[in-house]
């Protein structure tokens, strides 16, 4: 049985000491026990989990519901079954957005596969919050509960990304010319939905600078790595243990990418 990461949130990007790490890895489940969980699991013939499914489809448009109506459905941890409804999320009360993807089923914060009920990711809406500058950079989906939202008419006018800079992605003989024995650069994997995305041109949504990771709130990334505008993560890459929903943004690496600026 060999256990091998199968996502980017599971490496570290930032400089830590050892025992930063150490203490990081523990706290956010990121050893080996819930892997060799699934892989015992998959070993067994057990067949994946998946949560019920939302009342609402890729592609609709919905409200969040107002502070009250929100307040009056969490519990005294601020969760409604299970789910917490995060300090990101309050700013978004009120939002018209549409449906980006159903969620049933996803790797948590800890490492395991848990399956999910009735919940949705909405486009646009990231753990960056409302004003932009509230997550640590990654722009993770927010996750709601079908409690937490109302069928809602589509804008007037839906919105329009910014224009901004953009990259193109380096051919796959240049990204993996790039790659070190773990089909990582700079101690970031390259995933195989990536290889779908070389040759392509794409807008640049930021430069990662800071993360959260390995117990730290404001670690400061040791390598030059960009998110794209770009599909999401599949959670393809779980294979039989998938897919995971959580549709995490792609990270990239300066060297897999040709910058507007280079050309």
């Amino acid at each position: 049985m060999i256990i091998i990461p199968h996502c980017q949130r599971e490496q570290l990007l930032a400089e830590h000491t050892l025992l930063q790490r150490i203490h990081g890895r523990l706290d956010g489940g990121l050893g080996i026990r819930p892997k060799i969980r699934r892989a015992l699991a998959r070993d067994r013939r057990e067949p994946p989990r998946v949560g019920a499914p939302s009342q609402f489809a890729v592609g609709d448009w919905v409200r969040v519901r107002d502070h009250a109506a929100i307040t009056a459905m969490l519990d005294a941890h601020a969760k409604t079954r299970g789910l917490l409804f995060s300090r990101q999320q309050w700013g978004f009360c009120g939002h018209v957005a549409r449906v980006s993807k159903v969620v049933r089923r996803i790797v948590d914060d800890h490492g395991r596969m848990r399956a999910v009920s009735r919940t949705v990711l909405l486009d646009g809406v990231d753990c960056d919050g409302i004003d932009g500058h509230e997550g640590c950079g990654r722009l993770c989906p927010l996750m709601f509960r079908d409690e937490w939202l109302e069928r809602a008419e589509a804008p007037a006018v839906e919105p329009r990304c910014a224009v901004g800079p953009v990259a193109t992605i380096r051919s796959l003989t240049e990204i993996r010319a790039t790659l070190d024995w773990r089909g990582r650069r700079g101690g970031l994997m390259f995933m195989p939905d990536q290889e779908q995305l070389v040759g392509r041109r794409f807008r640049i949504l930021r430069k990662l600078d800071r993360v959260i990771e390995a117990d730290r709130e404001d670690a400061i990334v040791r390598e030059p790595i960009y998110l794209l505008d770009t599909p999401r993560c599949s959670g393809a890459s779980l294979g039989a243990d998938g897919p995971c929903d959580r549709g995490c943004g792609l990270l990239w690496h300066a060297d897999w990418l040709v910058l507007e600026s280079e050309t």
